[in-house]
């Protein structure tokens, strides 16, 4: 597991992984959005949209290549 700064995937709390396409609600500076400011997620290549409160963990997949 690791932050969702460095993650390539998340994991929703039904315990499906999916891919990250892009996120939002992380400044220039790394910072994360609070609630009260919209949050933090990402959006992944399936198209799901996972929010801070839906993501059960964050993970670093290497490619292989």
């Amino acid at each position: 597991m690791c932050d969702v700064r460095e993650a390539t995937h998340v994991v929703t709390r039904d315990g499906v992984m999916h891919k990250i396409a892009s996120k939002w609600g992380i400044d220039p500076e790394g910072r994360l959005a609070k609630p009260s400011e919209g949050g933090f997620g990402c959006i992944c290549e399936d198209g799901t949209v996972v929010n801070m409160w839906r993501a059960w963990g964050y993970t670093k997949v290497d490619d292989e290549k």
